[in-house]
């Protein structure tokens, strides 16, 4: 059973261990171990902004993975999602991304994604994302993709 709901104050302890996650680290644009206390205030920054729509996937009642968009420059959202080793390579992403997408169909979404990053490369082409450009991030090329709209500035 999936579901999809808002983040609350009790997801704090299974983000922060998937945002710790190896592979979560290795292809994010900042690879530093997160401290806990620096979470703490980044986890509740995230939660009360009225500028992030911040995500949790359960599946058969366990924390699956979370996601959130962001709201950047020219009222574009950038979106950051994970999912838990145990439910990877399963389809869960693409659902999960799929929801989020269905759910705020009136926003511009952004996604910066590791160029041998081909599994989510993938979740967001079965998701109409459309591959605009390579950009370089600390010394790493990222594929940006983008879900619609007539203009983007990144």
């Amino acid at each position: 059973m999936l579901k999809i709901r808002h983040a609350k104050d009790s997801d704090m302890e299974n983000v922060y261990k998937l945002s710790n996650d190896d592979i979560v680290r290795m292809n994010s644009i900042h690879k530093e171990h997160i401290k806990w206390e620096e979470h703490i205030k980044w986890f509740s920054e995230k939660l009360n902004s009225p500028n992030v729509i911040f995500y949790i996937l359960e599946f058969m009642n366990k924390f699956a993975g979370y996601a959130h968009i962001d709201l950047e420059k020219n009222n574009q959202w950038i979106i950051t999602i994970h999912i838990s080793s145990q439910f990877r390579n399963n389809g869960l992403g693409a659902k999960f991304l799929n929801y989020i997408c269905q759910n705020n169909s009136d926003k511009i979404i952004v996604s910066y994604i590791k160029k041998d990053n081909i599994a989510s490369q993938r979740i967001f082409e079965k998701n109409n994302f459309i591959f605009i450009f390579n950009k370089r991030i600390n010394n790493e090329i990222y594929n940006i993709y983008f879900n619609e709209g007539d203009s983007l500035t990144v």
